[in-house]
């Protein structure tokens, strides 16, 4: 069976879409996992790390709404996925912020967020495990809603 990133990468050649991602909890786990294929400049722009909130405002260039609403929130992976979609030209812009811990009452509680042509969609999703297994899970789920998105 094609992994996550496979399918997306056929999905979007298929439908000659493009993407572009913003990550921060997995630290671009997601852009290496699809850029690792061959033929992934055919779907892949960019990727961007916004790791602290300062970078995702200054770089990334979210609004102070979605600053306001806090670095871990459903406001700010959505303007992250809006603003990777619009800094880089792409049919798709794909985005997560969380906290992977471990420690803290937030580790494991991330938001996941896509823009593209047809919408938006976000979701919240809590995972548990070290660090790696926390960013893995996060990374998967991102490769998921992006298919949802796409079909």
């Amino acid at each position: 069976m094609p992994t996550l990133e496979e399918q997306v990468l056929t999905t979007m050649t298929e439908r000659g879409l493009t993407l572009s991602v913003a990550e921060t909890t997995v630290g671009g786990l997601i852009s290496a996992r699809i850029i690792a294929l061959p033929g992934a400049s055919r779907i892949y722009a960019a990727g961007i790390i916004p790791y602290r909130g300062t970078a995702k405002s200054q770089v990334l260039g979210v609004p102070p709404e979605a600053t306001a609403a806090g670095g871990v929130s459903a406001p700010m992976a959505l303007a992250m996925a809006r603003r990777s979609r619009e800094l880089f030209g792409t049919d798709y812009g794909l985005a997560e912020t969380g906290a992977a811990g471990p420690g803290g009452t937030r580790a494991g509680l991330v938001f996941i967020a896509v823009a593209g042509p047809s919408g938006e969609q976000v979701e919240e999703r809590h995972f548990d495990g070290d660090r790696l297994a926390v960013q893995q899970q996060i990374a998967d789920a991102s490769l998921e809603l992006l298919l949802k998105a796409l079909s």
